[in-house]
């Protein structure tokens, strides 16, 4: 038998496996470590900063943004377009009541539409584009 094929038939050692402590009694001896994640019971309250307004309404967006928003709308936009996207944008940021309000809104054309979108992007990116820009 050549070094070569004795070396590949000799099994190779593992390092033993150590218990990992999982929550408060629960060990895992075998397998991968499983971290556990809990959903918050009450949603903290987000501060706001007014992005526009219409007819003294005022729509505001979060002052802090989660990158994850930015993966939802990116998500939405690969599955199912740039319209399903901008929707998903403007619900996460403006809220789904407010945005309701907007889109209902008898004067709203596509410029505006647009205007409001690369407004609540650029606060996203950190490209601030100003109103009427």
């Amino acid at each position: 038998m050549s070094e070569e094929t004795q070396e590949m038939a000799t099994p190779r050692k593992t390092a033993a496996v150590k218990p990992v402590s999982v929550e408060a009694e629960e060990t895992v001896t075998n397998g991968p470590t499983v971290v556990a994640f809990k959903s918050k019971t009450e949603k903290a309250q987000v501060a706001r900063k007014v992005l526009f307004t219409i007819d003294d309404e005022e729509y505001s967006i979060p002052e802090k943004v989660d990158a994850v928003l930015l993966y939802r709308y990116e998500d939405a936009n690969r599955k199912h377009g740039g319209l399903a996207a901008m929707l998903t944008l403007l619900e996460e940021t403006l809220g789904k009541d407010a945005t309701e309000t907007l889109l209902a809104w008898e004067d709203l054309t596509d410029e505006i539409l647009t205007q409001i979108t690369e407004m609540i992007t650029g606060e996203l990116t950190g490209e601030n584009t100003a109103a009427g820009n």
